[in-house]
Formats: C-alpha cells, structure tokens, sequence
C-alpha cells in the first residue's frame, strides 16, 4: 500500500527498560568519599527527592504585622 494510517497504540513490540541502578551505585560512591558536610548535603537532596510533599520550611504566621515598624 503506498498510505499507511499512523498509529501510536503500544503493540507490545517494544518495551523500553529504565533503570536508575548505575545511577544509585553511583551517588552511594560519592556518598562514601564525601566528608560530613557534603554526606548531610547529598542527603537532604536525597529527602527532598524522595519526600517532595514535605519539606523543612516552616510556616509564616498568618497576621503578619508590617505598619509600625
């Protein structure tokens, strides 16, 4: 046939495999070369990745008075 209709429907030929292992091996690594410091920061980036919903910042009160000052 000289037309052929696209098609984007998954027809199981090709499954593509992501994996992040070389990439964990990788921090794990550099995790145990690093000193203190770069330890506790590569591991609050780790916390922030891994819980995106919660964070470390605190909340601002609600009234916050700004005349006066």
């Amino acid at each position: 046939m000289f037309w052929w209709r696209l098609s984007f429907l998954d027809q199981g030929l090709f499954e593509p495999q992501v994996s992040i292992t070389e990439e964990i091996k990788t921090v794990s690594k550099q995790f145990e070369e690093f000193g203190v410091c770069g330890k506790v920061t590569l591991k609050s980036k780790l916390w922030e990745i891994a819980y995106p919903d919660l964070h470390y910042m605190c909340l601002l009160p609600e009234n916050v008075n700004t005349k006066g000052a």
